[in-house]
């Protein structure tokens, strides 16, 4: 081909290539594609165009890419901000019908608190309960109708809101599973007490100023549970109407943004809670003050939730996000040469999750049943909080099982299970990756050293929790991702001890916010899956077991601590795969972006390979 037909055929995809790198924000796989595409032009130039002007021009145009893509891997934390930024906004505007029926249905369900508190004097005790209404009776009778607020100390109090209120947040977007209905409802439940409850100070003649104080957090607390109503009807709305996808990949898409939804409240649920543990309580503040700031919360609300998302829309216009993109599950093989993102660390979690969960629930349930009899024997079962209201229950339950008084043997037992989960999920991701050793005696020494590494590292890590220490707990949480990138190392680089624990420390703190970001992703469905664990349904069933066959009472308290024993243990061995898995999954990802091996090693290779274009000259 001649140099000139060559620049013709090639000059509209180098000039596509030019315009991309030259902006600051560009498509990473757009990016990717026509490096492949510029650096094969460049290696057909060398060989036919060695001392032409446009081999030196791919040569720039390639080390343009090249630089491009390492300033991108060195500014990852851009990311965090373009979330909040562009993704967050344009899912927004994608999901704005299920925002507005949320708030319709909340509008409408305050309209009903009212109404029904003017027409019936018992609705508000059936609603907010005769002891809070006796009680707020008399502070209204003290001159201090907001005195509920001053009940408890600052501190205890914003944990005990923000936890409160995060439950609920995650209650009404999980019960989107049921056809949005359940969303709706908690909606409706929660703008019928609204509104009974501000009925209630203005028939008392303190509206003014129980308005000014409940509204002070509430602007931001009530948008949020409208958020979250509005990801949860998302979320109900891909199972039922999946369109040209199927229900599968519809439920894919909705889920997506629903958990970006649900994240954006996050910032207003804390920034609430705050408010009302640390400025509420202060009914003195001036009238001013007060409405300044509910005016300030209420305009940002509006600005970022509602003109912002419009805003953008028009200015880029309909553009289809890349969310709605659904990766290919057939043939299914993890990239372990290039660098993630959290969305598809994720994916290919639950794909290796999904194709490991039989040998994972089969291998474990042995070993959690083997410790329920331990537990039994040494009643460990009696600790456990039975309370259906309490998604966090039998969470501190299982810390409990940590906290041992006089010997060693419940920590080194309750480690042991951990530890053969892992080491179990470890030997499969050996298979996956195909550096499982195939003679017996190798076998045999890699399943002993891995096993030591996981269970040592597995019982310093619980150590932590022994006396249950808050702060301690907070480092647990934080040394988690590093334990298990090290455990991970250890199999699949076959280090020791000391090198693996170096090694997962140099790649976590290399990029801190991206392997933590995963982490705390994970945590939070982990969240989810508690939630539907801890059921009402489980206790609906020991009950059905009651009725048929008359047990006593004390029996009968024994079977719900004993079931209660084997699902929380199981529930906690079924999701420590989630986490060693995606770390064995971003493992590849932190090592290409701290070392760039395989990027380094496509450049060395451009022009030394010659590909066949299908033309001739």
């Amino acid at each position: 081909m001649r140099e000139t037909s060559f620049i013709e055929q090639n000059k509209n995809k180098w000039a596509e290539c030019e315009e991309l790198i030259s902006k600051d924000q560009t498509d990473p796989d757009k990016l990717s594609n026509l490096f492949v595409q510029v650096t094969d032009d460049l290696s057909y130039s060398r060989s036919f165009y060695p001392s032409r002007s446009v081999r030196y021009y791919l040569n720039y145009l390639a080390q343009s890419i090249f630089y491009n893509i390492y300033k991108n891997r060195r500014n990852r934390r851009k990311r965090f901000v373009a979330f909040w930024k562009e993704d967050l906004p344009a899912i927004v505007y994608q999901c704005r019908k299920e925002l507005m029926l949320s708030l319709i249905v909340f509008i409408f369900s305050v309209t009903i608190g009212v109404v029904s508190s003017v027409y019936d004097p018992e609705f508000t005790s059936v609603i907010l309960g005769d002891d809070y209404v006796e009680m707020t009776n008399e502070n209204i009778e003290n001159s201090n109708p907001m005195g509920v607020y001053q009940d408890s100390s600052e501190s205890s109090m914003f944990f005990m809101i923000t936890l409160n209120n995060i439950r609920v947040d995650f209650l009404t977007f999980i019960l989107g599973l049921i056809a949005s209905i359940g969303s709706i409802l908690v909606v409706l439940y929660n703008g019928i007490m609204v509104g009974t409850f501000q009925y209630f100070f203005y028939e008392r003649g303190v509206f003014i100023e129980s308005f000014l104080t409940i509204w002070l957090h509430g602007t931001l607390e009530m948008s949020a549970m409208i958020i979250a109503g509005g990801a949860g009807i998302t979320l109900g709305k891909g199972l039922l109407f999946p369109g040209t996808y199927t229900r599968l990949q519809s439920f894919q898409i909705s889920a997506r943004r629903g958990l970006k939804l649900l994240i954006s409240i996050l910032p207003l649920t804390i920034f609430a809670s705050i408010i009302e543990s640390f400025a509420t309580r202060y009914t003195g503040v001036p009238t001013l003050l007060k409405a300044g700031i509910i005016i300030a919360s209420l305009i940002f609300v509006i600005a970022y939730f509602v003109w912002y998302p419009i805003s953008m829309h028009r200015k880029r216009g309909a553009e289809e996000k890349h969310d709605t993109a659904i990766p290919a599950t057939k043939n299914f093989k993890t990239d372990t040469t290039n660098i993630l993102n959290h969305g598809e660390i994720l994916f290919a979690t639950f794909m290796l999750y999904k194709k490991f969960f039989g040998k994972i629930f089969l291998l474990t349930l042995g070993s959690v049943i083997g410790f329920t009899f331990y537990a039994y024997s040494i009643d460990l079962h009696k600790q456990i909080v039975i309370n259906v209201d309490d998604m966090f229950a039998n969470l501190f339950f299982f810390f409990k099982l940590f906290q041992y008084d006089s010997s060693v043997t419940q920590l080194l037992v309750t480690s042991g299970i951990l530890s053969i989960v892992l080491f179990l999920t470890g030997r499969l991701l050996l298979k996956e990756f195909d550096v499982f050793p195939k003679t017996f005696g190798k076998i045999f020494l890699l399943n002993l050293k891995v096993f030591f590494v996981t269970f040592f590292l597995v019982t310093a890590l619980n150590f932590l929790l022994l006396k249950g220490n808050g702060f301690l707990v907070l480092v647990y949480f934080a040394l988690t991702p590093i334990v298990l990138t090290a455990i991970f190392i250890s199999i699949y680089e076959k280090k020791n001890l000391i090198a693996a624990v170096q090694s997962s420390f140099s790649l976590v703190t290399h990029s801190i916010m991206y392997a933590y970001g995963l982490f705390f992703t994970i945590l939070i469905m982990s969240l989810f899956y508690q939630l539907i664990i801890n059921s009402p349904l489980l206790y609906i069933y020991i009950d059905f077991v009651n009725w048929n066959l008359s047990l006593s009472e004390q029996t009968m308290e024994t079977l719900v601590q004993i079931t209660s024993v084997i699902i929380t243990v199981l529930t906690f061995c079924l999701i420590l795969p989630l986490f060693f898995i995606s770390a064995g999954v971003q493992y590849f990802s932190l090592r290409e972006i701290k070392e760039a091996n395989h990027l380094t090693e496509r450049i060395q290779k451009i022009g030394l390979k010659k590909r066949s274009y299908g033309f001739e000259e």
